[in-house]
């Protein structure tokens, strides 16, 4: 299967333009409390205050670096880490809107919150990925310093660069593994992992070049509030890949038929 990117892009617009309420306001609203949120996280971990500081510097002419100085309680650590799992479980919620926008499923702001009714699931399907990744990234990692130790200098690190691309293809490996889980959660997240993979098997290179198509998009999201836009824009582009590649590995691995019981004789 190769898709039409300019098809793809178009049928994302679309299902926006058809989305009530409109995509742009549930991600404002998203914004808005992942901002909350953050702010939150930067006044118990003294980050907040120390940065104030260093503004109000900026402003007189003075460059001066605070250290942040949070609280070391172990109630405010364990506020400050539940405050970023609401930010990690909220961001996956907006993956599972993007895909209802994308099947025109009367997404809303709802949608956002439901993440949290596989709380556990939703956490490690986001966690296990970055595991995985910081394991192909020795590849890497180990010969850049073992070079460098030796020789010294910048260049071993630039020079084991190409390294990185068992990586970089792995990760693409697993672009799907979030969207599976929401669709199938009677799978582990380790099985949506290793089917992922097994989607993307020969479309890596394709979901590449339809990520540096947004790169133009991205560019833009400079201008104020055009990311807006952009943000569901990519998102419901990416669920509509998913669907697209979904219906290609099950044409090409039909799930099998269970096998019809024998009917019992007569008696």
């Amino acid at each position: 299967m190769s898709i039409n990117r300019k098809a793809m892009k178009q049928g994302a617009k679309d299902a926006m333009r058809q989305t009530r309420p409109r995509p742009i306001w549930v991600t404002l609203g998203l914004t808005l409390v992942l901002m909350l949120l953050t702010v939150l996280t930067m006044v118990i971990d003294g980050e907040w205050a120390a940065y104030m500081e260093m503004f109000q510097a900026s402003l007189e002419g003075t460059l001066l670096y605070v250290e942040p100085s949070g609280t070391t309680s172990f109630w405010g650590w364990l506020l400050s880490v539940a405050l970023q799992v609401m930010m990690i479980e909220l961001t996956m919620g907006f993956v599972l809107y993007a895909m209802r926008v994308s099947r025109l499923e009367k997404p809303g702001f709802g949608d956002l919150f439901d993440s949290f009714g596989m709380f556990f699931r939703v956490i490690w399907i986001y966690i296990l990925p970055s595991l995985l990744l910081a394991l192909w990234s020795l590849i890497y990692a180990i010969p850049a310093a073992a070079l460098s130790v030796l020789v010294g200098g910048f260049w071993p690190m630039a020079a084991c660069l190409p390294l990185l691309i068992p990586m970089i293809r792995a990760s693409y490996g697993y672009r799907q593994a979030t969207y599976l889980m929401f669709d199938h959660p009677e799978m582990t997240c380790m099985q949506c992992i290793r089917r992922s993979r097994d989607m993307m098997d020969g479309h890596k290179w394709e979901l590449f070049k339809l990520d540096l198509s947004f790169i133009g998009w991205y560019l833009l999201c400079m201008i104020p509030f055009v990311a807006l836009w952009v943000l569901p824009y990519i998102s419901v582009t990416r669920a509509r890949y998913f669907d697209a590649i979904s219906q290609d590995y099950a044409a090409k691995c039909p799930t099998p038929t269970p096998p019809t019981p024998p009917t019992p004789p007569e008696v």
